[in-house]
């Protein structure tokens, strides 16, 4: 089974929303696709997730996942470079692969528009050596939703991809839509090609760079494969960001 990394974009929204006060401390988060943002320039994290499988006796197995930002999205092109390991409970760093992702801001008005273009499972070793590369194009909109006295940023994205669907093999499209409800509390639902996922975004204060991800993969069973993933990450700078 394939282990899914809950990473990415929920990691980092924090530090790519400066467009508008009210995402200032607020946890805007989307899970289960990816989004057409990257890290900023200088900003670096390193996320573990796991996935209980039912298929190995109940063992928990896992991923290890790096990344960094290079470049302005905002004026020329960001690129988000990533290597993930995905042997952790066997021999630690046997298998694993590379992923990189280009984002450009589309549209000039306050509300920003992003296009996005993901590389993944690139220069895999180990098991990982067999795994097809995907590529997936997206955009990606953010915007505010009044809700009660309360103004919430909210995040949408619509992409395509070549291994979405039929376990992973055959192309398809995604949708998620997210929200930043409280500066501890984001959520999400996502369509990913063939399930529904739901995901909480948990962080311990807006001033801590740490983030907790719960993912409810295959929400509605859909194909019978229903389980939770849990990620969490540590955001740093690397210098010579914003």
């Amino acid at each position: 089974m394939r282990v899914r990394t809950a990473i990415g974009v929920g990691l980092v929204l924090a530090l790519l929303v400066p467009w508008t006060a009210v995402a200032q401390g607020l946890n805007l988060t989307l899970l289960g696709v990816p989004s057409a943002t990257v890290a900023p320039p200088g900003v670096g994290y390193v996320a573990l997730s796991g996935t209980p499988d039912s298929e190995m006796n109940g063992r928990t197995d896992g991923s290890l996942e790096l990344g960094f930002g290079l470049g302005s999205a905002e004026n020329t092109v960001g690129v988000q470079g990533k290597v993930v390991i995905t042997s952790l409970t066997d021999s630690l760093g046997d298998s694993g692969y590379v992923g990189v992702k280009l984002s450009r801001r589309v549209a000039t008005t306050p509300v920003p528009l992003y296009l996005g273009l993901d590389f993944d499972n690139l220069g895999g070793w180990g098991e990982s050596s067999t795994n097809d590369p995907t590529v997936n194009v997206m955009v990606t909109g953010f915007g505010t939703v009044q809700a009660g006295n309360a103004t919430l940023p909210v995040m949408a994205t619509l992409g395509a991809g070549n291994r979405l669907r039929d376990d992973d093999t055959q192309p398809g499209v995604f949708a998620g839509i997210g929200a930043g409800f409280t500066e501890s509390l984001g959520g999400s639902v996502a369509w990913t090609g063939e399930t529904v996922d739901f995901g909480l975004s948990l962080r311990p204060a807006p001033d801590v760079p740490l983030v907790v991800n719960l993912t409810l993969n295959d929400t509605t069973d859909r194909l019978g494969d229903r389980q939770l993933s849990v990620s969490a990450a540590w955001i740093f700078g690397m210098g010579g960001g914003k």
